[in-house]
């Protein structure tokens, strides 16, 4: 079974107004307990500066520097993903024809980064191959933890990726950028499971 963990940096938090910043996601095979990571991908993506909220920039690690040397247009950037989950696809699913998905997993992508996948991919008229009935939100996920799997645990004071990486002792460096975010929501998403 294939998982990939993804996360959006984003311009700002309208995903009719805003876009897509930057992409990061993460392979992961999961047989049983054992998880093996098989992939990577991570894009910057150029876009409007003068339309982004300055919180959004200032909150994802924008620099503009580094988007000046390493930023590459939004129909390149999807391409290149579609292009990198094609042979990870294996959750079958039956339209008018059958067709294969990707389960994905990320930190609040249920709420958040699914509004911009769809979005994105709806803007350049792709067909969004992500399997959403089939989402592992590391934040649903430690509501549940929290709630019924562990209810004499102290609680942490929030669940925000951040408080959670630190209350199980997983080092986020670079939070709000893309790929260090991640990488540490793997780690978290393999604690909660344990």
């Amino acid at each position: 079974m294939h998982i990939c963990f993804y996360d959006f940096e984003t311009s700002g938090f309208s995903e009719e107004k805003n876009e897509v910043i930057q992409i990061a996601a993460v392979i992961f095979e999961i047989d049983g307990k054992s998880w093996k990571k098989l992939d990577t991908f991570e894009r910057k993506l150029i876009f409007d500066v003068e339309r982004a909220d300055e919180v959004a920039l200032a909150k994802n690690c924008y620099e503009p520097e580094v988007w000046e040397s390493e930023a590459v247009l939004s129909a390149k950037a999807i391409v290149d993903f579609d292009v990198f989950i094609k042979s990870y696809k294996d959750v079958q699913r039956h339209g008018r024809k059958p067709f294969k998905c990707l389960r994905v997993g990320g930190h609040n992508i249920d709420k958040f980064d699914e509004r911009f996948m769809r979005a994105w991919y709806n803007k350049h008229d792709m067909f969004c191959a992500i399997d959403y009935q089939e989402t592992y939100d590391t934040l649903a996920l430690a509501k549940w933890y929290f709630r019924f799997l562990k209810p004499d645990l102290p609680k942490p004071e929030n669940l925000q990726l951040s408080t959670l990486c630190e209350y199980f002792g997983i080092k986020l460096d670079n939070a709000h950028d893309a790929e260090a975010d991640i990488l540490a929501n793997a780690r978290l998403a393999w604690m909660l499971t344990r």
